[in-house]
């Protein structure tokens, strides 16, 4: 999930193939890099894909993010990944 005004959108779109690591709150990677393929999510799916964050972490995407982009006046672009290849350390 990510801003859907974001430059990263569009690159996504553009060019599917992503590194992606697990990573803290801030952002720091806590473990190494992996391949993997992003794809858009829309309509039911990306409903499916909100609802099911929402349960898991109810304070951080129920509230926090919410709120967020309320007062933002933007939307979320929702994405899953697929083809996931743990990348090699060379």
């Amino acid at each position: 999930m990510t801003d859907a005004a974001t430059a990263k959108v569009k690159r996504i779109r553009n060019f599917p193939g992503v590194q992606v690591a697990a990573s803290t709150f801030r952002g720091e990677a806590t473990s190494g890099f992996a391949a993997a393929t992003a794809r858009r999510l829309h309509g039911d799916e990306a409903l499916g894909a909100q609802s099911i964050m929402r349960r898991a972490h109810p304070i951080i995407f129920g509230i926090m993010l919410r709120a967020r982009y309320a007062t933002r006046r933007t939307t979320a672009a929702y994405f899953e990944l697929s083809d996931l290849r743990e990348l090699s350390a060379e």
